[in-house]
């Protein structure tokens, strides 16, 4: 057998701290619809992210392996993080159509995000990166159905760009853009509700 690559866990890591500062607004109309705007800010020390070493270990018990060109990938604590981004959300039904149409509804979120992190790597050394998993834009768009015991549920989601983990050649990996479609449809019989969900209805990677 050849190993490739190793995955192992860290005992020593630190707690994450952090210091948030949040601001919203909300209002609400008179037909069941919402409009929300919040903001926020995040101020991180010892923020944990997947670490990778190739050729070198991290510690001296996989010292060959890693020499040998096996990547060791292990989370590890980096120093200080900031976050900072604004959500938009609104969602409203359509209760002014007339009958069974009043069941329709349309929604919306969308957060906009801005990360800087300093992972206190060596090899890092005065190179700032995003912070990890905190991709710059997610949206959720909804069209949904509610009238009498049916509903129905149709959203399309996407999250951008996101940082995987740091290596040590700087070649960092990334996730790519995910886009998922799907539905959930729903009915309540003698108080009982029976729901069929479907997820990633356009097959996306």
């Amino acid at each position: 057998n050849i190993i490739l690559a190793i995955s192992q866990g860290n005992p020593n890591l630190k707690p994450t701290e952090s210091i948030n500062y949040d601001a919203s607004v909300e209002y609400y109309n008179q037909s069941g619809g919402l409009f929300e705007a919040a903001a926020y800010y995040k101020d991180i020390n010892n923020f944990i992210y997947a670490a990778s070493v190739t050729g070198a270990a991290p510690s001296s018990q996989t010292a060959s392996l890693a020499n040998a060109g096996v990547t060791i990938s292990q989370p590890e604590n980096g120093g200080s993080a900031k976050l900072m981004g604004v959500e938009l959300n609104a969602r409203q039904q359509l209760k002014f159509l007339p009958g069974p149409w009043s069941g329709l509804g349309v929604g919306v979120n969308a957060t906009f995000q801005h990360s800087e992190a300093d992972s206190k790597r060596a090899d890092h050394f005065g190179r700032k990166t995003w912070l990890p998993r905190a991709p710059e834009q997610i949206f959720n768009i909804e069209a949904f159905y509610n009238y009498g015991n049916f509903s129905a549920d149709l959203t399309y989601q996407y999250t951008g760009l996101q940082l995987v983990n740091l290596t040590s050649n700087n070649l960092d990996n990334y996730l790519q853009p995910t886009k998922f479609l799907n539905l959930s449809v729903g009915y309540v019989l003698n108080g009982v509700n029976f729901t069929l969900a479907a997820k990633n209805l356009t097959n996306e990677p």
